[in-house]
């Protein structure tokens, strides 16, 4: 089994599928700050669902953002335990392929701040609001009114995005660093 994680976003999801890319199980929850607890609890979840063991994971597809800086590092360490451990191949996907590959696809890095992108292109432009003038763009967000998450489920479709990785060489697509500041008073 095919087994995708997707926590770029506030929505913690994982998805099964067979080695043709038929989707065997999907689950979602809303990890706000809690993606590290609630992933495995999805995985186990899925799995005893299907009646299947993590023995029965033959290669783990990760999505590496962009998106939340910390559902990212969570997400893709936990992917590349588990290919470690089990000694199955590891793949990473763009959470902007897992949102839509069809139409333009706007994801939140920082508050105020988008990333846009449209199919066919490499190219990724800023904005510093959900670009709602671009005709047909999909996304989610604060003030967003349709909200399209980067969902593990979608993979079947974008199958064609997907990229073998080596274990110890992925590489996030953070784009933009996290704003990370340094305490403002000592503790010693």
């Amino acid at each position: 089994m095919i087994l995708c994680i997707s926590t770029s976003s506030s929505l913690c999801n994982v998805a099964f599928f067979s080695p043709k890319f038929q989707l065997l199980s999907s689950i979602q929850e809303e990890a706000k700050q809690s993606c590290g607890v609630k992933l495995p609890m999805l995985i186990e979840h899925s799995l005893a669902e299907l009646n299947a063991t993590i023995h029965d994971i033959t290669k783990v597809v990760i999505d590496v953002g962009p998106g939340s800086f910390s559902g990212i590092k969570i997400g893709t360490t936990y992917a590349k335990i588990l290919a470690y451990t089990r000694n199955v191949p590891i793949c990473s996907i763009s959470s902007f392929h897992l949102v839509d590959n069809i139409n333009p696809v706007a994801i939140p890095i920082r508050s105020n701040l988008f990333l846009l992108k449209n199919p066919g292109s490499e190219e990724i432009v800023e904005h510093p609001s959900f670009p709602s003038n671009v005709k047909d763009v999909k996304g989610y967000g604060r003030d967003v009114q349709d909200s399209y998450y980067p969902l593990a489920e979608n993979l079947a479709h974008c199958k064609e995005f997907i990229c073998e990785e080596n274990l110890f060489n992925i590489n996030m697509q953070y784009k933009v660093m996290p704003n990370i500041s340094t305490p403002k008073k000592s503790l010693f």
